[in-house]
């Protein structure tokens, strides 16, 4: 089973319409894979654009190129947009996506889908929710570990 997630560009200076672009991972979407890939590979709003464009709206996983990507995917869907990141997460909140990573001025942003338990829930015990975004490069699975080094 895949750990999926959403990748998405915020292109947008002002309010217009479809200004946020995206592409679905189905594979490795969790923060010490996708998440130091996007920050290692795709920092800014060009490269992050052309990956999306050269692969579309669905990568079975994230390499280091945009060619990498697309040959290793198995489907070819168009990517999606979104008006607003409250429609983009409304989106991903009818979806098995665990991961919505935002690129938003040259800033990488992600959001998690958390559950918690509600004993008196009508609908069983587990509800789910997606946490506010925050800054990709400050959470810990993203952060480089230092070499230990032997010491005798």
């Amino acid at each position: 089973m895949g750990t999926r997630s959403r990748i998405v560009l915020d292109r947008a200076d002002n309010f217009k319409v479809n200004n946020l672009m995206s592409m679905y991972v189905h594979y490795d979407g969790y923060l010490e894979y996708n998440g130091k890939m996007l920050l290692q590979h795709y920092d800014n709003s060009k490269k992050l654009e052309d990956l999306i464009v050269h692969v579309g709206g669905y990568a079975s996983a994230l390499k280091d190129t945009p060619e990498q990507t697309k040959k290793e995917s198995v489907h070819n869907d168009p990517m999606q947009y979104f008006d607003s990141e409250e429609e983009l997460m409304d989106f991903c909140d009818n979806s098995d996506i665990e991961f919505v990573y935002l690129l938003k001025n040259n800033v990488w942003y992600v959001s998690r889908k958390n559950s918690t338990i509600i004993e008196d829930r009508y609908q069983g015990s587990y509800y789910r929710y997606w946490t506010n975004f925050v800054r990709l490069a400050d959470q810990e699975e993203v952060r480089s570990k230092p070499d230990l080094k032997v010491v005798q």
